[in-house]
């Protein structure tokens, strides 16, 4: 029996989890962020966090990077032919329920599933052993991160898995900043991990599969669906949270799901559900199915929470561009993964921090205007985005013109950092005492 296995039993941390001198960015951050509740700019609430705006209905697979940290001992994994094949096997199970979405045992009339989650994990044999450190036995995911960090920094440029036998509740640092728990006084740049109790001989391969699937649910901003237990999704339908495609469109005090380890979901006379943060799946190992709006809530961490550092810079996705249609102002802090599109009539003001991918733009439309003010626009990896692309009529016009036609305006030291017209950038910085 794989020790805590039970995703009932599955814990999700808020607070603290991350040890001192975790952090290992050195971005600047925009004073003038606020990606959490207490931000109530309407477009904020209306569109950033609204869950529908994260549906992918035509996209790339993000790949999100994922390390494993074996910290060895008695019973424990250990760096041979066997345990690498254990390990890079069961990584292979969660790899393509997540890359290949499963049909739910449960429909909700009006439903229309995701052949994908469109998360591709990615592992690339970054399985890493740790040997005499007295941390095998400890559960102390704190000093696990802090052992990390003092001897092998760059490794936690990729989302840690920690696997120790110390026999604790698998439980995950779940994203920052959070909207439907306690709030918390996290970083942006703050670590996540998910902590596994496991060993060469524990459990079956699937069991330890489901566990690791759920886990990356909640590291992903996904709550358990069922009750008893801690952190469950809301039944408060006026939410920008409610997942109606999970609980049904018309909720009661209690809408959770029986949350059973050994409920059957194709059975009747219960109501246990295949869905992989439901808590089944020990009858026939089949949890792995992800609603819609589980899908959102995924991709909206990757865009606004912690979650986003550990994808992969990528090529950006063209089809689906962000469009500004009303005049807006970004006061928050936000990775975006394609082109942002100001219309004409309106204008995007930037008040936070924008990172782009490599060969991604802002387009300001001929009648439109984008205000830096005290903002950032940067990249979201090494790769240079492409900058601001400016237009008068049909013509593309040089960003000096823009600024001096008031087409872009940089004010309060607005910065735009690692765009790939750097230099020409740089000149115009210069004299109009803009930071760059």
């Amino acid at each position: 029996m794989i020790l805590n296995s039970n995703p009932t039993n599955a814990q999700v941390k808020q607070n603290g989890g991350d040890a001192a001198g975790s952090k290992v960015t050195n971005r600047r951050n925009s004073s003038g962020c606020d990606n959490t509740m207490t931000n109530h700019n309407p477009v904020f609430i209306d569109e950033y966090r609204k869950l529908s705006s994260y549906l992918p209905y035509v996209t790339i697979p993000k790949t999100f990077q994922i390390a494993f940290h074996i910290f060895t001992g008695p019973g424990s994994y250990h760096d041979n032919k066997v345990d690498l094949a254990h390990l890079n096997l069961l990584f292979s199970f969660v790899h393509d329920w997540y890359l290949k979405n499963g049909v739910p045992s449960d429909t909700i009339a009006g439903v229309v599933d995701l052949p994908s989650t469109y998360i591709n994990l990615e592992l690339d044999n970054r399985i890493y052993f740790y040997d005499s450190t007295g941390l095998w036995k400890s559960c102390n995911t704190n000093g696990e991160i802090q052992y990390i960090q003092d001897h092998h920094p760059e490794r936690l440029n990729y989302f840690p898995v920690l696997i120790d036998m110390g026999g604790c509740i698998q439980h995950t640092l779940a994203p920052y900043p959070a909207y439907l728990q306690t709030p918390t006084t996290r970083s942006l740049d703050d670590n996540q991990y998910v902590y596994m109790s496991a060993g060469a001989a524990s459990g079956t391969i699937w069991a330890q599969a489901i566990v690791l699937g759920h886990e990356l649910g909640h590291a992903f901003d996904l709550f358990h669906l069922y009750e008893p237990g801690c952190c469950h999704e809301t039944c408060d339908s006026s939410s920008t949270d409610y997942l109606f495609d999970a609980l049904g469109p018309h909720p009661t005090g209690n809408c959770w799901i029986e949350g059973n380890w050994n409920c059957d979901p194709y059975a009747a006379g219960n109501t246990c559900t295949n869905n992989i943060m439901g808590g089944a799946g020990g009858v026939n190992f089949s949890a792995y199915y992800f609603t819609p709006l589980q899908i959102a809530k995924m991709h909206r961490a990757f865009y606004i929470k912690t979650a986003r550092r550990y994808v992969k810079d990528s090529p950006f996705d063209a089809p689906l561009p962000i469009v500004i249609h009303q005049n807006e102002l970004w006061d928050f802090d936000i990775r975006v993964y394609q082109n942002i599109i100001v219309e004409s009539g309106d204008t995007l003001t930037v008040t936070g921090k924008i990172a782009f991918p490599g060969g991604a733009a802002i387009i300001v439309k001929s009648g439109a205007q984008l205000v830096v003010d005290g903002g950032i626009l940067t990249s979201s990896g090494s790769s240079k985005w492409e900058g601001i692309e400016a237009w008068r009529g049909s013509r593309q016009i040089q960003m000096k013109k823009a600024i001096a036609k008031r087409i872009v305006v940089l004010t309060n030291r607005a910065a735009i950092e690692n765009a790939a017209d750097y230099r020409k950038k740089s000149r115009l910085k210069r004299k109009a005492g803009m930071n760059y």
